[in-house]
C-alpha cells in the first residue's frame, strides 16, 4: 500500500513536471505578451539614404525559397560593394550575435524591441563593438554585406534583413507600412530600379504569403 502511494505521489510530480514544461514551451512560442496594448514601432532602412541597395529581393518570393511556408521571409537588401554599411532600423536590444555555420558562414544578430525583434543575417562581419544584452540606437552602425557564392556573378553584396514578432506563431510582418516616410520613399525606389526576371509573379515588397501581413 505503501509503495502504490509513493508510486501516485511520483506519477504527480511526473504530471506537473510535464504540464509546467508544457506550459512553458507555450508561453514561448505563443508569447501572449505580444498582443497586449504596445505603441507600434517605427523603422528605418538599415542602410544610409546616402547610400542605397542597387536592388533587393522581396518578401513572399518561393522561386529561390520554394521550401519556405510562406516565402521569403525577409528582405535582402544587395550593394554593387562590400563596404555599405548595416544600419539599425530601429533602437533596441542586442539578444543575440552568431556566426551560422550553413552554405555560407556569415553573422547575424537579432535586436529586441518588444514585442519586435529585428534580423540582420548574412553579414560578412559586425560592429565588434557591440556586445549581446548592448542597447543600441536607430541608425547605429552593425556590420558589412557578403558577397555570398550564389552572387558571386552579378557581383552582389547583401543582407538578409526581418522584421519579426517575438512570438513564433505571430512569425515575421510586412515592414512597408512600418516604415517612417523618407525610409518608405527610399526602399520603393530601390525596388522600382530593381531588375528582377519574376517581378510580375511577385509585383511588391511583400508579395505571396506575406503581402500586407501585420499585426
Amino acid at each position: 500500500m505503501l509503495v502504490f502511494i509513493k508510486k501516485r505521489r511520483w506519477l504527480k510530480f511526473i504530471l506537473i513536471g510535464a504540464g509546467l514544461l508544457l506550459l512553458a514551451f507555450a508561453f514561448l512560442v505563443i508569447r501572449p505578451d505580444s498582443y497586449l496594448p504596445h505603441k507600434r514601432i517605427v523603422l528605418h532602412v538599415p542602410y544610409s539614404l546616402d547610400d542605397p541597395p542597387i536592388s533587393l529581393l522581396p518578401m513572399g518570393e518561393k522561386i529561390y525559397h520554394p521550401d519556405s511556408p510562406l516565402g521569403h521571409p525577409g528582405i535582402d537588401f544587395q550593394w554593387s560593394g562590400p563596404n555599405s554599411k548595416v544600419l539599425a532600423s530601429a533602437s533596441g536590444k542586442i539578444t543575440s550575435i552568431k556566426l551560422v555555420y550553413d552554405k555560407w558562414n556569415k553573422w547575424e544578430m537579432d535586436i529586441e524591441n518588444w514585442p519586435y525583434i529585428l534580423r540582420y543575417k548574412e553579414m560578412e562581419n559586425y560592429n565588434r563593438s557591440l556586445k549581446v544584452g548592448q542597447h543600441v540606437n536607430t541608425g547605429d552602425f552593425l556590420g558589412y554585406p557578403a558577397n555570398p557564392p550564389a552572387h558571386h556573378e552579378i557581383g552582389a553584396y547583401q543582407i538578409h534583413w526581418e522584421f519579426a514578432s517575438v512570438s513564433l506563431l505571430r512569425d515575421r510582418f510586412c515592414p512597408v507600412t512600418y516604415f517612417d516616410k523618407v525610409s518608405a520613399t527610399s526602399v520603393q525606389a530601390v525596388w522600382d530600379k530593381t531588375q528582377w526576371p519574376y517581378k510580375s509573379q511577385y509585383p511588391n515588397i511583400c508579395s505571396g504569403g506575406y503581402a500586407n501581413k501585420t499585426e
